[in-house]
């Protein structure tokens, strides 16, 4: 996969999923949308049982990324095993060469300059190490900003960190 735009900084991303067959689609086509994309993604398929990983390899084979790593099935509902998979995809791409990395939560979408418009306030701001878009979620019909939004706080869904950081 290479950069549509190649003065704009080159990112990773990492996802994590568990039996989310019916929102990895949308996460998929938000990242094939970007007017920048990574030149690497690690998507780790944590133990699902409900067709997540045959939906990302089939996207995969359709577009060439992203790599899709499958671990184990959980035994337990463990709530370290987002972070667990995160430091595993963290451990395959540690060693890359790249600007920025960032973390997609995979029931969640982003605009086609999502991840343009991070890397540009990155660069805009060298003490910066770590951005984020707002979070909206629909109710009613229509997509609204969640409450704990806040215009100094960091939403953990699709976060980019310089990979100095």
């Amino acid at each position: 996969m290479t950069l549509v735009n190649q003065d704009c900084g080159r990112y990773m991303l990492m996802t994590s999923a568990y039996n989310e067959a019916e929102r990895v689609p949308r996460v998929l086509q938000s990242v094939a949308q970007q007017r920048v994309r990574p030149v690497r993604w690690i998507f780790v398929d944590d133990g699902s049982t409900d067709g997540t990983g045959a939906i990302v390899r089939e996207f995969a084979s359709a577009h060439g990324y992203p790599e899709l790593h499958v671990r184990p099935p959980k035994l337990t509902g463990n709530i370290t095993s987002k972070e667990d998979a995160i430091r595993w995809a963290w451990d395959l791409l540690r060693r890359q060469p790249a600007d920025y990395v960032g973390i997609l939560d995979c029931d969640v979408s982003v605009g086609p300059e999502y991840y343009q418009s991070l890397i540009s306030r990155l660069e805009l701001d060298p003490r910066l190490g770590l951005v984020s878009g707002f979070v909206f979620e629909p109710v009613g019909g229509q997509f609204r900003s969640r409450r704990t939004n806040r215009r100094y706080s960091v939403a953990g869904a699709a976060p980019l960190f310089k990979q100095s950081c």
